[in-house]
């Protein structure tokens, strides 16, 4: 297990904007494989001791504000990394998890063996996939738009934080980094690890990155 490293910030060399996308602490159901999209589950133990480890990390960063998803996990996480920090947590109603429709609780090996060609567009992360009776990723890709262009306007420098689930994670950071490779299923190793982006132009896209692995 490496220890908290420490990460420069150039004092001369402020960017225009840095995002921070933080991995939301995985629930029991991601725990057993399930499918958690907007059910509204707490983090699980072992989550939460990944995620104090994050905001160890992340206290060499001068964060301004942390954005987060509404459910329970989301919000857990929040709280740890801004705890004995006066960091401002705002809720965004945009930041909801893509709606799995009737593919929620449904273990991921079930969904992969029952809807094949469905399942497998949707580990690509394909427009065009839509969960039976749920939200497109093109929808949700819509709506990560609009967040990140209220974004930009309201924060012209400094450090943001964001804090969401999977899969709307991925979407976030196939946005701002569209050379990512894409991953919409959550597991404990994934709980609060991180990614920085420098953000320079009005369409968010992506000008630098640094990545930490929290394990």
């Amino acid at each position: 297990m490496n220890e908290p490293t420490s990460i420069p910030v150039p004092v001369n060399d402020v960017p225009k904007l840095r995002i921070i996308l933080v991995h939301a602490g995985a629930t029991e159901l991601d725990a057993q494989g399930r499918i958690t999209g907007t059910l509204d589950v707490p983090m699980c133990v072992e989550a939460e001791a990944r995620v104090k480890r994050t905001a160890a990390q992340l206290s060499f960063f001068p964060i301004d504000m942390i954005y987060t998803a509404a459910c329970d996990s989301a919000r857990q996480t929040a709280k740890l990394l801004s705890k004995d920090r006066k960091i401002r947590i705002k809720t965004s109603p945009i930041l909801t998890n893509l709606d799995c429709g009737l593919w929620h609780g449904k273990r991921i090996d079930e969904v992969k063996q029952t809807q094949p060609r469905l399942f497998r567009k949707w580990a690509e992360m394909s427009d065009s996939v839509c969960p039976p009776d749920g939200e497109s990723l093109a929808d949700a890709r819509d709506r990560v738009t609009r967040f990140l262009g209220r974004i930009e306007r309201k924060h012209a420098s400094g450090t943001i934080v964001v804090v969401a689930p999977q899969p709307l994670l991925s979407v976030i950071q196939g946005f701002l980094d569209p050379s990512s490779e894409l991953y919409p299923w959550t597991t404990v190793s994934e709980s609060g690890k991180w990614e920085a982006f420098t953000v320079t132009g009005v369409e968010s896209r992506l000008a630098a990155t640094s990545l930490v692995i929290t394990e």
